[in-house]
């Protein structure tokens, strides 16, 4: 199941590249890997803590990570 995610993340992560929506210098497969061990991480450890904020307050800083690669041209 993991491999699936991750390659469905470097999926929409190199057609984000295609359409110049995320920087073309970006290791689509590299962050794939990274993305998917955020989501995991954070989830394992909401869990462990029973801290839905703790999940909440990892994705959101994800989010701003994500955001920071988008290409140039499309930066507001």
């Amino acid at each position: 199941m993991p491999n699936n995610c991750r390659y469905s993340i470097e999926t929409g992560l190199r057609n984000g590249q295609s359409a110049g929506n995320i920087r073309s210098d970006a290791d689509a497969k590299q962050l794939s890997v990274f993305i998917l061990s955020c989501i995991e991480g954070s989830y394992s450890v909401a869990k462990s803590v029973q801290s839905k904020a703790f999940f909440d307050s990892s994705i959101d800083q994800l989010i701003t990570f994500v955001n920071g690669l988008a290409a140039k041209s499309h930066e507001s």
